[in-house]
């Protein structure tokens, strides 16, 4: 059986975070044949550490996107060029995103449980963790504490563990760290946000609008 071949976002997410660990781990050399469980490895100061990577990010609006930017046509993209065609509105997505513990439950719980798994064949290994679900960067800033405070409360054996926008094609940073397990606090610049609206509208009468909102509470 042939091995399988890395997906775009994980390549993506993978050498964002190379590049800006250049400085820490630019002699590693690459192990080109590990693809999957974990994902990536490299072998540096004679130690193999793998890289498993993991998207952290709202399924539904990722699959709204995908659908109406697909070459093929899709069911999304007919209903879309059916509206364009009858000068109809028409909304190809309208998904409030909140960087809260319910985001990153689901993806870092399903990575926890297969520690042992991805550590088999290596003396350490890393988590990535990927979005592109914010257009605001600040939400990847506030989305980093969110990780880093579940990941102490489920007693996390990942060595390390990054965070990088894929939207924004940017490394935010470390997230968690095995050996000095510091907790990470909100900063008083994000306390008030709370989550980001991203729609996309076709408008008959005048073009195509692409907006985000961001709402923030108010501070007392």
């Amino acid at each position: 059986m042939s091995s399988p071949e890395h997906k775009p976002n994980e390549k993506q997410a993978f050498s964002i975070a190379c590049n800006a660990l250049k400085h820490r781990y630019g002699n590693a050399q690459l192990i080109p044949e590990q693809k999957d469980k974990p994902d990536f490895g490299f072998i540096w100061k004679n130690k193999r550490i793998g890289v498993e990577v993991v998207a952290l990010d709202d399924s539904e609006l990722l699959r709204a996107i995908s659908s109406h930017e697909a070459q093929k046509l899709t069911k999304a993209r007919k209903k879309e060029l059916h509206a364009i065609k009858n000068l109809q509105p028409y909304t190809r997505y309208n998904q409030t995103i909140k960087p809260d513990t319910s985001f990153v439950k689901p993806a870092l719980d399903s990575k926890l449980k297969l520690y042992e798994t991805y550590k088999s064949n290596f003396d350490e290994v890393f988590l990535l963790l990927h979005c592109e679900s914010f257009e605001n960067i600040k939400f990847l800033n506030l989305l980093k504490v969110i990780a880093n405070n579940y990941l102490l409360d489920n007693d996390c054996l990942f060595s390390k563990v990054y965070l990088v926008d894929l939207k924004n094609n940017k490394f935010i940073g470390k997230v968690f760290d095995f050996k000095n397990k510091k907790r990470l606090k909100i900063p008083k610049n994000l306390l008030s946000y709370e989550s980001e609206t991203r729609v996309s509208h076709f408008f008959p009468v005048a073009k195509e609008v692409f907006f985000y909102e961001t709402y923030e509470s108010e501070l007392k």
